[in-house]
């Protein structure tokens, strides 16, 4: 952890969590979800390259009702491993809760002692909630507004075929935070568009000085 520790004295340290659906319904967009998720790496990327005094992290979590996969853990953008055809496979049921809480308590202990940095968290899915055993809506909510109290992190949440704005308030998540799309690639490449403009947004009020209560960070 030490090591962690110094390296953010001189850096601080930008921290993207992508916890993206990967249920069957979203086969119909699995081309254009990996594509996407191609491009905003390398969004991400340039951005390591015009703000210097930044380090981007990306953590990848994808969720259906055969399991939680931790795809990336805070891997640096610059030794990305990204998702493909072979390893993204839709299928089964959408455990949206328990994705969520996991993913925020193991990168929560994970920057344990830090203080120079930023998490965005965003949730990208095309169905609702069906198969949590472990965390409820009411347990989830609890925990992003409890995280959400330290300025340093913020949520999102990008989403199809649900009611979008009544999601995000029933998790508290901001309504300037949430961006919805269809099940077609058209809308998902214009999405993950959309959401790049974000991570700039996000990256250079950061590199600024600023954080999620003082500066509107929206999608």
């Amino acid at each position: 952890m030490k090591k962690k520790r110094d390296k953010m004295l001189s850096k601080k340290q930008i921290h993207n969590l992508i916890i993206v659906d990967e249920s069957g319904s979203m086969e119909a967009v699995k081309e254009e979800t990996i594509n996407g998720f191609h491009e905003l790496a390398n969004k991400i990327e340039s951005l390591s390259d015009e703000l210097p005094d930044q380090e981007n992290f990306i953590s990848l979590i994808t969720f259906n009702g055969n399991g939680i996969k931790t795809r990336l853990f805070t891997q640096p953008i610059v030794e990305l491993v990204n998702i493909n055809d072979q390893n993204f496979k839709p299928d089964n049921t959408t455990p949206m809760y328990d994705a969520i809480c996991k993913s925020v308590l193991k990168l929560k202990h994970e920057l344990y002692g830090l203080e120079n940095y930023g998490v965005l968290v965003t949730i990208i899915t095309d169905g609702m909630e069906n198969s949590s055993e472990e965390f409820s809506r009411k347990e989830t909510k609890l925990l992003i507004e409890n995280m959400s109290e330290d300025s340093n992190w913020g949520f999102g949440l990008i989403g199809a075929n649900i009611d979008l704005e009544e999601t995000a308030k029933s998790l508290s998540i901001p309504l300037n935070r949430i961006i919805e799309f269809e099940s077609n690639g058209e809308s998902v490449n214009s999405m993950f568009k959309r959401y790049g403009k974000a991570q700039e947004t996000f990256s250079a009020v950061f590199s600024n000085g600023g954080n999620f209560t003082d500066n509107d960070i929206p999608f």
